[in-house]
């Protein structure tokens, strides 16, 4: 199986949605000031830090603890709604080509797991999994069911929505634009790290991945895929 693994905040949309969605109008009927204060400071210390990023969101489960989750579902379609004038016009392209080259395309983000399905109905994904909390009788409980922005949270997205045994990685396409996809990013065999934070270039750079701006990215997503197209020929012809 082919797979494409797509980030989303900062690869294909320029925002962070979930932290649009904590900014909106409607969360502040739904939250209280300070805990808002409290995870936007949390966002930025997680930005360099991955003892951040886990204090980030374990104050996000907690701060949504007894929320009803119908409440959440409608913010996130009202902030999507809004924000999607402002996805990049290279990331529609982007998705098209993939599913052109025979790619099952999955969308994984830390961004709340509401907002992240919206987000890969309207662009076409085949699939999209976000930061899903615990529900118990139509409200969060305060607890993490799946964080794929944390360590090791991407690679258990793949592992709940395919078959790891039946993915080739050699030709496994991943895009993404920090740490937490530098894992993937590693392993897939096209692989394009995102107009990435300055602290992340060192170990992209370690790693050997390509990096990509905006301008180039889909270029270079239509180069890898040509390069691995042409070696798998050449593979099967080595062996007629």
């Amino acid at each position: 199986m082919k797979i494409a693994l797509l980030d989303m905040d900062g690869t294909l949309t320029p925002t962070a949605l979930g932290m649009a969605m904590l900014g909106s109008q409607r969360a502040t009927k739904l939250i209280n000031p300070a805990a808002m204060k409290d995870l936007g400071r949390l966002y930025q210390e997680a930005r360099s830090s991955v003892t951040g990023m886990y204090a980030l969101y374990e104050k996000y489960a907690q701060t949504l603890a007894g929320l009803p989750e119908s409440a959440i579902k409608d913010l996130a379609e009202e902030v999507w709604q809004r924000e999607k004038i402002s996805v990049y016009p290279h990331t529609k392209p982007l998705i098209d080509t993939l599913h052109l080259a025979g790619y099952r395309t999955l969308l994984v983000s830390g961004s709340p797991d509401e907002i992240v399905r919206l987000v890969a109905r309207d662009l076409g994904v085949h699939a999209g999994s976000g930061t899903r909390l615990v529900r118990a009788e139509g409200q969060y409980t305060g607890h993490i069911e799946l964080a794929p922005a944390l360590p090791g949270g991407k690679r258990a997205v793949l592992e709940q929505s395919v078959q790891p045994r039946t993915v080739d990685w050699s030709v496994a396409y991943a895009l993404g634009n920090s740490w937490p996809d530098i894992e993937v990013l590693n392993r897939a065999g096209l692989s394009l790290l995102f107009e990435p934070h300055p602290h992340i270039r060192e170990a992209a750079q370690w790693f050997g991945i390509r990096q990509a701006t905006r301008q180039t990215v889909l270029e270079q997503t239509r180069e890898l895929l040509s390069t691995s197209l042409t070696a798998s020929a050449h593979d099967v012809g080595g062996r007629k």
